[in-house]
C-alpha cells in the first residue's frame, strides 16, 4: 500500500500524511492480532474503501491548506459490528486501540459510528482533541452517511477558519484536588505556578480531613485545550 502511494500524482505533503495513517493502522491492526505489522492482512488495512478514504482525507486536507486540525470528542457508537473475525463488539478493537488516550463517548443508535479507519485519520492527524479553538470561520463541509438515524442526523461536520486571538473561555474544565499533608510555602508556590501556566483562576479552600486533620481543597478554572 506505501508504495502505491508513493507512486501516486499526490503532492509530498498528501503522500507523507496518507503513509502516516496506514503505518498507524497497520500498527493498531497488528497490535491486536499480535502479530508483526508486516504480517497484517490486506484485507484488515487495505480495503478499496479504506484506501480511497484515507488518501481522499489527506488530498483534501492538502488543496483546503489545512495547517492544524482539532477533532471533537469522538462518539463511537454502541452495540456490534460484522467483521472479517465475526461479530465484535463497538467500538472495534482496532478502533478502541487507535483511540487510547483521546476522549470518546458512545450516544445514539446501537451501530459503528467510527471505524479504524476513521480513527486511524484523526488519531494520527490531529493536534488536539475537545473544545472548539478560538478561529474564525471560513467555511462548513457536510459528509452525510448512507443510513438515516431517527434521533440524530448522520453526518460529519468540517469547520475550517483561521485562528483569531479572542481570549474569552464560554467552556471551562473546573480541576480539583483534596490535600492533606502539605506545607503553606509548597501550596502557595503551587497556586503561583498554576497561574503563571494559564489558569483563568485558583484557590485554595480550607477541609476538615480524615482523623480531623487539617487541609486544603485545591480547585483549579482552566480552559479545556489547557486541562
Amino acid at each position: 500500500i506505501l508504495g502505491m502511494i508513493d507512486k501516486a500524482p499526490l503532492t509530498d505533503r498528501a503522500k507523507q500524511n496518507a503513509s502516516d495513517v496506514f503505518r498507524r493502522l497497520g500498527e493498531a491492526e497488528a497490535r491486536v492480532h499480535g502479530v508483526p505489522v508486516e504480517k497484517v492482512h490486506f484485507h484488515e488495512v487495505g480495503a478499496v474503501d479504506s484506501i480511497a478514504d484515507i488518501v481522499g482525507a489527506c488530498v483534501a486536507l492538502d488543496l483546503l491548506d489545512i495547517g492544524e486540525i482539532h477533532t471533537s470528542a469522538i462518539n463511537v457508537g454502541s452495540g456490534t459490528v460484522n467483521t472479517e473475525h465475526g461479530l465484535l463488539p463497538v467500538p472495534a478493537p482496532a478502533t478502541a486501540t487507535l483511540l487510547e488516550g483521546k476522549p470518546i463517548y458512545a450516544r445514539g443508535p446501537a451501530v459503528e459510528l467510527t471505524t479504524p479507519t476513521g480513527a486511524a485519520l484523526v488519531a494520527t492527524l490531529s493536534a488536539h482533541f475537545g473544545a472548539l479553538p478560538a478561529m474564525s470561520i471560513s467555511s462548513i463541509g457536510y459528509g452525510a452517511g448512507d443510513r438515516d438515524f431517527k434521533d440524530q442526523p448522520n453526518v460529519l461536520r468540517v469547520l475550517v477558519g483561521d485562528r483569531t486571538t479572542a481570549t474569552e473561555a464560554t467552556l471551562v474544565s473546573v480541576i480539583e484536588a483534596n490535600i492533606d499533608d502539605s506545607s503553606p510555602q509548597v501550596l502557595g508556590y503551587a497556586l503561583e505556578r498554576l497561574l503563571e501556566a494559564g489558569a483563568l483562576d485558583a484557590s485554595f479552600s480550607p477541609l476538615q480531613m480524615k482523623k480531623n486533620r487539617p487541609g486544603a481543597l485545591l480547585r483549579v478554572i482552566a480552559k479545556p485545550e489547557h486541562q
